[in-house]
């Protein structure tokens, strides 16, 4: 979204809910504003996100350290060597350094060290049974919003395997350019030990505006790019150029675009395909489209994937006057009208797509046989709610993170909307602290 200001009151669907409590601990969490590395890491910024080979991760982080050792215990046994980001970040010095870990058996627990002497983490690959994800977006960090300690807390305490962002990372086009590095200490409270799985939204490579520092440039997509390995990772042909600097490229020392590609990817987790979808670019969705396309189609025929999830920044549907994207829904109305379950197609697999970029909360009944879950209440702000759109079920503004479950057992995906902390320049709809606000299971067929 463009702006982080609060804004008026908001027609909502009525919810059971209590006052609000914070998490014991979390205001002394957010006054410090940042959450801080374990104390023998010369590094910091840790992250994995999952490699495109099974049984991989990409591990990076920022500092001088080149290796990590890891192993299925505290005495590791393997190493694994980093090498710089081929994409370098501009918002502050590095390095910034990355190392595939290889060998990895699903649902096993690793133990990683960064360095000769680094703390000791553990990190898990993709898991191919049971898993546990969290989602959050437009999340800013605890340089100018302390209350996203909490909001990272919360993620936490759900100890995901992984979790999906979509995208309004830092707002550093807002907060000022020492926002980037703080949201990626901000996360460690939860991404040295669950992967990260983001998309990209506006603010990666947005103007500053009114709200920023003096001085503060457009934000840069080499800063997250450069950062983060996109697991099966996309350019856009049409959009994403060698010769294009404007976004998604990005300019640099050199000519031309230095951050080309890494531009949209893809993973499978258990019985699940998650397609993460790009920003709105010229022609973007229309590359997109026919990617995603053939993803689904090889879903459809696998007998090992029950579901097929989407997840990007622009949502489809809105409530919000400024929120629905013509591009996205045009492409994923056709991909619902393919592989979404209907009466005319009942076993199609594609039943949930996550928006996010409204900030706030919202549902929709299945359109197509699809389900949209906007979850743009990570905390960097709050909207106001126009006229109910056709098929909105639930609207609700505070912030959140969604929650889901996969039991590979009973083929389902059980998906939780979970109050957050309060948004405390205005705080609205008063919720407890990690409590369950909206939730759905679904099951393989029409109707489930």
């Amino acid at each position: 979204m463009a702006t982080r200001r609060p804004h008026a009151s908001v027609l909502l669907v009525p919810v059971l809910v209590a006052a609000m409590t914070l998490l014991p601990g979390s205001a002394a969490v957010a006054a410090s504003g940042a959450v801080p590395a374990a104390s023998n890491d010369v590094v910091d910024e840790i992250h994995y996100e999952y490699g495109t080979a099974p049984g991989t991760v990409v591990l990076a982080w920022r500092g001088s350290a080149t290796t990590v050792s890891y192993g299925t215990t505290a005495g590791y046994g393997r190493e694994a060597t980093a090498t710089v980001s081929p994409i370098k970040p501009v918002d502050i010095a590095g390095p910034f350094e990355q190392a595939t870990l290889t060998g990895l058996a699903a649902g096993t627990t690793y133990h990683y060290r960064i360095g000769a002497a680094g703390a000791d983490h553990t990190l898990r690959a993709a898991p191919t049974g049971d898993f546990r994800f969290a989602d959050i977006g437009d999340t800013a960090t605890t340089r100018c919003d302390p209350w996203m300690a909490a909001q990272q807390q919360l993620i936490a305490d759900q100890s995901p395997n992984f979790v999906t962002h979509g995208g309004d990372i830092s707002y550093a086009n807002e907060c000022g350019v020492p926002a980037v590095h703080r949201y990626f200490t901000d996360q460690q409270v939860w991404s040295e030990s669950a992967a990260f799985q983001p998309a990209w939204g506006n603010h990666e490579y947005g103007p500053p505006t009114s709200e920023a520092p003096p001085g503060t440039p457009r934000d840069s997509m080499a800063n997250y790019k450069g950062r983060v390995a996109l697991t099966n990772a996309h350019t856009l042909p049409s959009s994403d150029t060698a010769k294009q600097t404007g976004p998604p490229g990005c300019a640099g020392p050199a000519t031309g675009n230095n951050c080309r590609g890494q531009d949209w990817g893809w993973f499978r987790a258990g019985g699940v395909l998650f397609i993460a979808y790009p920003e709105p670019w010229f022609d973007a969705l229309t590359d997109w489209e026919p990617q995603a396309d053939a993803l689904m189609a090889a879903a459809q025929d696998d007998p090992g994937v029950d579901f097929v999830v989407t997840y990007g920044h622009r949502p489809a549907y809105s409530s919000a006057p400024a929120g629905p994207n013509a591009a996205v829904k045009a492409a994923l109305t056709k991909l619902a009208a393919k592989y979404s379950p209907t009466a005319a197609h009942p076993g199609g697999k594609y039943v949930l797509t996550i928006g996010h970029h409204i900030h706030a909360e919202e549902v929709f009944s299945p359109i197509g046989g699809l389900v949209e879950i906007n979850n743009g209440g990570g905390g960097s702000g709050q909207v106001t709610f126009g006229t109910p759109a056709a098929h909105s079920i639930f609207r609700y503004v505070h912030p959140a993170i969604l929650r889901g479950d996969y039991d590979a057992s009973a083929h389902s995906l059980t998906v939780r909307l979970l109050c957050g902390a309060v948004y405390t320049p205005k705080p609205k709809n008063p919720c407890t602290y990690g409590a369950t606000l909206y939730t759905r299971t679904f099951t393989p067929g029409y109707g489930g």
